[in-house]
């Protein structure tokens, strides 16, 4: 027998509402919960749900997921995400940027697994305002590896377009070159032409017929457009005279005062291959078996002399040097070199001299066939005068010097660190080492290193470092008795 019992249904349940539950902890037996005490419950009704649900029959070790974790809402901007243990779901924060990057208008791109935006890629268009995608400076447009890169302009018409196509060049030649609008607007019946250096120009379109005829009449011969049933397009030829006075020959040619006449030089003498040809100002052209051109390498003869000079009165330094020479390379090869001097003997042959009004006062050369020496200063004797002695204390100097670890002005921040002095510091206990340049108007000159100028300090410090050596070791001996 059955007892059904029928009872009002409440519109609006309240937290605070009983509801019988049947207590699996206490025998089954009947009782009363609030309904606020639920699990997710509320008197608006259930808020969240907890439950394991497999994404497939656990048959065969399939791993089901936990929602275990989801139990009431997450805060604000969260995302649902697999826990840390990889065995269930949580509330977490997103994997990245979830709202567009600025400026205003960029097309959004990965940037790094967040949302990116470039002032120098936009996209607006909104209303009566045409849709505008704008990149700054430069757009590539590639091949496909079999078609070269297209750029398609339609015509206004959306039903039936048709569009123009600006096909990239075929890769035959394998030449990039670039061909640059002119910036003035071009007038009635002007037409594109290239110019210089890939930019274009506007040039008014030829007039006229045909192809090339001469005429003769009383006062000549000229050139002069003609009409030509194989003519391909308009040429104005204007007219040439080609009625020319004087007599022409093998060796007159025509002036622009419309003459023959003969070549001011009218003689080559020692004609040989790869001799560089120089006048001699008396209408005549000689090959020169001294300085010789063979395309690549410019040679002078045996015992001759490169000269150049310079006069700069009023001692301004200047950035260029009568001799230059330059590597624009930027890959390091072993034996690659600017400059290249040659020798096959030893002891007194110089490579480079430096000489002060004619008289020689350094030089660069090898002492044997291994070796190279150089020569800052002249040291014999016979080259000297007002000999003293130098007897100022040399070695406290020492004491007194700060060495440093810096980068150069021109160098970046990321370079090693250089070891050295700063000369401002120096100067004043070891002058011959720390030259200075000559100072000109608006600048003043700069301090360099001269390793050889430090030497007779060292020399001079290692001096007194020995005598003081040697009287340590005499009161040693006498303490030692």
């Amino acid at each position: 027998m059955a007892i059904i019992y029928t009872y009002p249904t409440k519109a609006t349940p309240n937290d605070n509402d009983l509801i019988l539950i049947s207590d699996s902890e206490d025998s089954n037996k009947t009782k009363q919960v609030k309904i606020s005490t639920l699990p997710g419950g509320s008197g608006s009704g259930v808020s969240s749900v907890t439950a394991i649900s497999p994404l497939a029959s656990t048959g065969g070790g399939t791993p089901a997921i936990s929602l275990t974790g989801l139990t009431g809402f997450g805060t604000t901007g969260q995302v649902i995400k697999v826990n840390s243990n990889a065995d269930g779901l949580e509330w977490g924060a997103a994997g990245g940027s979830t709202l567009p990057s600025t400026p205003a208008n960029s097309v959004q791109f990965n940037n790094a697994g967040a949302f990116g935006g470039s002032a120098n890629l936009t996209f607006t268009g909104s209303g009566a305002t045409p849709d505008t995608l704008a990149v700054t400076h430069t757009v590539d447009i590639k091949g496909d590896g079999t078609n070269a890169g297209k750029l398609k302009l339609y015509c206004e018409n959306t039903t039936t377009p048709h569009a123009v196509t600006i096909e990239g060049p075929a890769h035959n030649n394998a030449a990039a070159y670039t061909l640059k609008l002119p910036s003035p607007a071009p007038a009635n019946n002007q037409i594109l032409q290239y110019t210089t250096s890939g930019n274009l120009g506007w040039i008014n379109t030829p007039t006229g017929s045909g192809g090339v005829g001469t005429f003769t009449n009383a006062f000549g011969t000229y050139i002069t457009g003609d009409a030509n049933s194989t003519a391909t397009g308009n040429v104005d030829m204007g007219t040439i005279d080609l009625s020319a006075s004087g007599t022409a020959t093998n060796t007159t040619f025509l002036r622009g005062d419309n003459t023959w006449a003969t070549p001011p030089v009218s003689t080559y003498t020692n004609a040989n291959n790869n001799y560089i040809l120089t006048s001699s100002g008396t209408g005549s052209i000689n090959g020169e078996s001294s300085l010789l051109y063979s395309g690549s390498i410019l040679t002078l003869g045996t015992n001759s002399t490169f000269q150049g000079s310079r006069n700069n009165a009023d001692n301004a330094q200047t950035t260029n040097g009568i001799i230059e020479l330059s590597n624009t390379s930027t890959v390091a090869y072993a034996y690659q070199a600017n400059l290249d001097s040659n020798s096959r003997t030893t002891g007194a042959n110089r490579h480079i001299i430096f000489r002060y009004d004619g008289s020689e006062i350094g030089y660069i050369r090898n002492a044997n066939t291994n070796t190279v020496v150089y020569s800052t200063s002249a040291s014999d004797e016979r080259k000297k005068k007002n000999i003293v002695e130098w007897d100022d204390k040399i070695l406290e100097s020492f004491s007194l010097i700060e060495p440093k670890k810096f980068n150069y002005l021109n160098e970046n921040d990321s370079d090693e660190l250089t070891k050295g002095f700063i000369a401002q510091k120096m100067v004043d206990k070891f002058p011959e080492a720390y030259p200075k340049d000559p100072d000109t108007v608006g600048e003043i000159g700069y301090y360099s290193f001269n390793p050889s100028g430090m030497t007779i300090y060292l020399m001079k410090a290692i001096k007194e470092l020995k005598e003081e050596i040697d009287t340590l070791k005499s009161r040693i001996s006498t303490l030692e008795g």
